[in-house]
């Protein structure tokens, strides 16, 4: 090893060679994403109305203060939302839009599925992605010296720069590398135009911070949309339930009543028949045989207790009959 010369640089080329696909798959994805993300964001219809609606609710709530009749909105303001509660602290504003939304605007509900490459674009870090692309050119400029200026072999055995040489030719990194340089400018440009769109300064913002508002803006509106659903079936539940019970009370009322009003009629019918008749309003001798005893009435709706009167009534009066006879 110590007689190989320039044994660092030759190290050094190696292992780039060997990570060179490795990096470049790594740094296309977030990129791509990252375009992507904008361009979904200037496209969706939905999160635009969503926007309005935000807007017009806000000035709104806000009407005779300085910050009524505003243009717009900060895109950080979408997750301060969930901070402003009710008076009961049962739901929050976010909470209200979704409900608003999903009685008015179904449709604006449908948003997440417009930014599907949110996500992924807040994981992205634009300062990591620009320090990768430049280490890459640097190494590729850096390789490329190297092989020029690289002393003539020694050995027939060292086949060093013929190798690198065809391998970097035939794989066209320095072509990959310039490719990807391409997608990130426009990755930047895409953003600038995007903050400009939303008017926002794309140099205070990152990438990162930016869609990482987004995406966490995003989740916590379907959160609240999941709750209000959630919340509108416990709300049905106890109404359907406090609707079975003043039912069953207005039934167990109106059978008491019914069942008082029976007993009333049938207290009355009693007290009001003559001495000579029997409960069941034949003559006396007639009770005697037993057609006319007051059992036989026990299934016309007389309770047991006013038979049993019945029943005593009509024995002291015949009692007292047969006194008054003899």
């Amino acid at each position: 090893m110590s007689t190989v010369k320039r044994l660092k640089p030759r190290l050094t080329a190696i292992l780039f060679r060997l990570q060179f696909e490795e990096q470049l798959n790594n740094i296309k994805p977030d990129v791509v994403s990252v375009m992507a993300a904008c361009e979904e964001l200037r496209k969706s219809t939905t999160f635009s109305q969503l926007l309005q609606i935000i807007l017009l609710v806000g000035n709104y709530m806000n009407a005779g203060s300085r910050n009524a009749k505003a243009f717009g909105f900060s895109i950080s303001y979408l997750c301060k939302l969930r901070d402003t509660k009710t008076t009961d602290l049962k739901q929050t504003l976010l909470h209200f839009l979704a409900d608003v939304c999903q009685e008015q605007y179904p449709d604006v509900l449908t948003f997440p599925d417009e930014l599907i490459h949110v996500e992924k674009a807040s994981r992205v870090s634009a300062e990591t992605l620009q320090k990768n692309l430049a280490q890459m050119g640097c190494a590729l400029k850096t390789l490329d010296k190297d092989l020029e200026t690289f002393p003539p072999p020694q050995s027939d055995r060292d086949m060093f720069v013929e190798k690198m040489t065809i391998s970097f030719t035939t794989a066209n990194h320095c072509q990959s590398n310039l490719k990807l340089e391409m997608m990130h400018n426009n990755m930047e440009k895409q953003y600038s135009d995007l903050g400009s769109y939303f008017v926002f300064d794309p140099r205070k913002i990152s990438v990162e911070e930016f869609f990482g508002d987004l995406n966490n803006f995003k989740n916590m509106f379907q959160q609240a949309v999941k709750e209000n659903a959630k919340r509108r079936e416990s709300e049905e539940k106890i109404k359907r339930a406090k609707l079975a019970k003043e039912k069953a009370d207005r039934e167990k009322e109106e059978k008491q009543k019914r069942s008082q009003q029976l007993d009333l009629n049938a207290g009355q019918s009693i007290c009001g028949r003559g001495v000579g008749q029997s409960v069941c309003g034949r003559g006396v001798g007639q009770g005697a045989r037993g057609s006319g005893c007051p059992w036989e009435r026990s299934g016309s709706g007389l309770t047991k207790n006013i038979v049993f009167s019945a029943v005593r009534s009509w024995c002291t009066k015949q009692s007292q009959r047969c006194k008054k006879l003899s």
